[in-house]
Formats: structure tokens, sequence, C-alpha cells
């Protein structure tokens, strides 16, 4: 038929495994779930939304836009549109939609510590909501447990939580002597690569740094979010020298923030 549904398990199966095969981020943490159940609530094919029982079931592990639990103010890469949606969308507008075609919604949570705003927010909406005459209200399951950490401004722990123990300080510790200057490029390479992985893994919410060292040290790159990170890096060439390489890495991983765990490469 003409529509977004389908009774064909293994057809639904392989769009899904297609879709999620090549997934990437937007760059920050918190994810456009108003823009996806508003475009699913919206679809408007001759074969939508025809069944008596209507679900929509939201798979996620991050907080919506405009959504982020609260004392969460300086974690990197946590929110790109904190005070407005791209598109304008409103938790209410959205809501309007789901009780306007009679649709339920799921909110299935692998993260429920960074979800639990984002499901309140939405539940809030649905109770007031001048139209919910049948007093809908949002599903939440948690699929995995919820961590009983209070989650604040000075618990690096908690903060943690909300990134899904995700979120590294990936500190590179890089030989640029002149015994180098032929395998330079492929270092730089090897380095893309290993970023270009991360973010396709959904780890927007990373720092990098980089210290390249040969008689002396630099430090080119410091904790900066991953989507920033520079593609290319100079080299000089000259002696090699270890000590002071390790400690400048040693000192960037002593003063990176308690939301990131570090990683030396």
């Amino acid at each position: 038929g003409n529509g977004h549904f389908t009774k064909d398990i293994s057809n639904a199966n392989c769009f899904v495994k297609a879709i999620t095969e090549k997934s990437s981020g937007g760059g920050d943490i918190a994810e456009d779930h108003l823009g996806a159940i508003n475009q699913c609530a919206n679809w408007n094919s001759e074969d939508d939304w025809t069944s008596p029982i209507k679900v929509i079931l939201l798979f996620t592990d991050a907080p919506a836009h405009c959504m982020v639990p609260a004392g969460l103010e300086g974690v990197p890469n946590l929110d790109s549109y904190a005070v407005r949606h791209p598109s304008g969308l409103t938790a209410k507008s959205v809501i309007t939609s789901l009780i306007q075609k009679d649709i339920d919604l799921f909110i299935c949570s692998f993260n429920p510590n960074a979800t639990a705003a984002t499901e309140k927010e939405l539940s809030k909406v649905y109770a007031s909501h001048s139209e919910n005459i049948e007093q809908r209200e949002i599903t939440s399951i948690a699929m995995v447990p919820e961590h009983q950490e209070l989650i604040s401004s000075h618990s690096g722990h908690g903060r943690r939580e909300v990134l899904g123990n995700h979120g590294k300080h990936i500190v590179f510790v890089l030989d640029q002597s002149g015994s180098m200057a032929n395998n330079w490029a492929g270092v730089v390479l090897a380095y893309n690569q290993y970023l270009e992985r991360r973010k396709q893994s959904q780890s927007e919410s990373d720092l990098v740094s980089v210290v390249q060292f040969d008689g002396g040290v630099q430090v080119s790159v410091s904790m900066t979010p991953i989507g920033q990170a520079p593609t290319t890096l100079s080299f000089s060439g000259g002696g090699t020298v270890f000590h002071p390489a390790a400690v400048s890495a040693s000192s960037l991983v002593s003063g990176g923030p308690s939301t990131h765990i570090p990683l030396v490469v």
C-alpha cells in the first residue's frame, strides 16, 4: 500500500538494519525527539495510521533538545539547541498532533537518568493539554536499570551517567621527530580514522587534545570538541625527547573535566 507501515516483519527488520548500520550523530548529545515524533505523527499517506491501535515507540538514550537535565551547565556538546528547537517545534505542538490522531507514546529509555527530564516535561504537557479529554499519558519504560546517584553540577559521576559514560577526553601523544618524516601522513590518517569512528558511534561529547613532540613539545589541540578537532596536523622534525610530552599529557589528563573519562593514545 501507500504508507509508512508494513505487516511484513522481515521488511521492517531489514529497514531498521539498513538505517542503523550507517547511523551518525548531530554534533551534540541531545537528540531531535520532537522532530522525530512530529514527523511520524503527521504521516498522511493513504495507509498511514489506519489501525484502531496507534503507538509510537521512541527508543533513546539521550534527552530531547531543550529538555536536558538541570545542573549540567558546562557539559561540552550537551545541547546545540538548548533554548529553541531549530524548526520551531514545541512540546505542546507535538503532543497536540499525538492527541488529535489518538496516538499513544512510549518512551523506551536506555539511559533513564538522561531522559528523565524529557519524560517529565512531555508528561506535564500531556496532563495540562486542553484537548486531552481521555487523559492520555506517556508510558515510560526503562530498558536498563536506573542509577540512583543524584545528578548535580558538582557530581562528575552523575554527569557521566547522563553522557551514558561515553564521554571521553582523548589525548593523542604523537611523535613528530625527524625519523617520522616518511610516516607522518600515516599518523595523521590514523588520528582522523580514530576520530571518525568515535563520531560514528554517537560520541560527539568527546573532547580531543593533541601533544606533538620531537626535541621539544607542543600542545597543538587542547580539549576541543571532537566535531571541531582539526583534520590536519603540522610536522616539524627534530630529535626525540619523551619526558616533556609525558608531562604535558599528564597535565591535560588531570586538567580535564570531571564529565569525561581520560584516554591517552
